[in-house]
């Protein structure tokens, strides 16, 4: 199918007739797919009558509103078969044919085709020149920097631009001198950090350094600088100075070898405790019954040797000497008091804080006129089947009734 061109585009080898129709009244151009109405006989391009048709518009000719078209085989045929020269004669192009055959040779908006003077885009999308196809080729090859590039010293691809311009500038393999300007040869780039760990021209640090020499000789020079009698005062100094660290060091040593033994000592007897100590650790549970029996307990490792009884409605509890008073026990503990259901404790108040003897709620059972001793503390509680005494935390005890109120006084 012929593009759309215009009459004054085309140069015909043979002055067209002017019987013969070749231009759509529409459009103006060469008539593509002619149409003829059935009104007034006229041509127009298939999509220009079609478009019109569609809007419910005239023809637009003879202004008959009721028409129909159809294709003019006969005018297509000599349109098509009208000799013309290609639209690009005035840029050197020599070719001529049939006009239906323009659109092949031109192949316009495409990078290839036959016509070498029909001006298309580069081939690359980012490059925007345009030029007739004979010179894209050279330029697409040897000047359009979008083209694919290979580094010529890492064999990096990417494209001319980028190689060129970003990635030399960090190309491993860049051919580059030494940053001293030694008399070294030209070297790759990732090989200059070796380089200068011998090059004789780089700085380096003075080898007393350590006692406060900031002096950066070159590396040709160290021996020179070394031999300076200024680090003898410098030595002397730094000498003085490590001595008070070492003296420093001895202490802490010391101490910490104090403090190792001492923690040692607690560790073990801890352990010892642990081992020959007949008394749990918390948690205990007493069950209510008419022939109590005080527990014993510690409330966790190091801290407190307690006792508790249920007796008359109230949980007594006491504090006794224990084993681990001599490796340093917990301060005062923190009593808490709850109900089962409940979320929120409530605290105990211990009125005074004394160790009595060990049986001395044995003894209360027997004889409950003891329970007057000043070193008991004491809960008042009804209704319940069992309790529970526990560790909530480091030195907190938490004292849990079951069944069905409790209350503190």
């Amino acid at each position: 199918m012929m593009a759309q061109v215009s009459k004054d585009e085309l140069s015909f080898v043979k002055e067209v007739p002017d019987q013969i129709e070749i231009e759509c009244p529409v459009c103006l151009n060469i008539l593509t797919d002619p149409h003829q109405v059935n009104c007034c006989g006229r041509n127009f391009c298939k999509s220009c009558i079609e478009r019109i048709k569609e809007s419910d518009g005239s023809c637009p000719m003879c202004k008959e509103e009721r028409y129909q078209f159809f294709a003019d085989k006969n005018i297509s045929r000599i349109i098509n078969g009208l000799q013309a020269y290609c639209t690009n004669k005035v840029e050197g192009c020599q070719w001529k044919g049939d006009l239906k055959y323009l659109p092949t040779h031109l192949n316009k908006g495409k990078r290839e085709g036959e016509c070498q003077y029909e001006e298309v885009k580069c081939r690359y999308d980012e490059c925007l020149t345009r030029n007739q196809r004979q010179h894209l080729n050279v330029h697409e090859e040897e000047w359009c920097d979008q083209r694919p590039y290979l580094c010529q010293h890492c064999y990096a691809e990417g494209i001319y631009l980028s190689i060129t311009f970003s990635h030399i500038a960090v190309c491993p393999k860049y051919p580059t001198k030494c940053p001293n300007d030694c008399t070294s040869s030209v070297m790759p780039r990732d090989s200059v950090p070796d380089h200068l760990t011998q090059c004789p021209l780089e700085p380096v640090d003075c080898v007393f350094s350590w006692a406060g020499c900031d002096d950066k000789p070159l590396r040709k020079d160290v021996h020179v600088h070394t031999a300076d009698t200024k680090h003898m005062t410098l030595l002397a100094v730094a000498c003085g100075q490590l001595k008070k660290e070492n003296e420093k060091i001895k202490q802490e040593m010391k101490k910490q070898d104090k403090e190792l033994k001492e923690m040692n000592a607690r560790t073990l007897s801890y352990i010892a405790v642990m081992d020959c100590d007949k008394y749990p650790l918390l948690p205990a549970t007493l069950h209510i019954r008419s022939d109590p029996v005080p527990v014993h307990f510690y409330t966790e490792v190091g801290s407190h040797h307690m006792s508790a009884v249920f007796l008359e409605r109230r949980l007594y509890l006491a504090f006794h000497n224990g084993k681990f008073d001599k490796v340093g026990a917990f301060s005062q503990p923190e009593i808490l008091f709850k109900y089962d259901y409940s979320d929120d404790a409530e605290p105990v108040q211990i009125e005074l804080y004394r160790k009595v003897n060990d049986n001395i709620l044995t003894q209360a059972v027997m004889q409950p006129s003891k329970l007057k001793n000043d070193g008991l503390t004491s809960i008042h509680i009804v209704d319940v089947t069992s309790i529970e005494i526990t560790l909530t935390s480091s030195n907190e005890v938490t004292v849990i009734g079951y069944d069905p109120f409790i209350y503190v006084d």
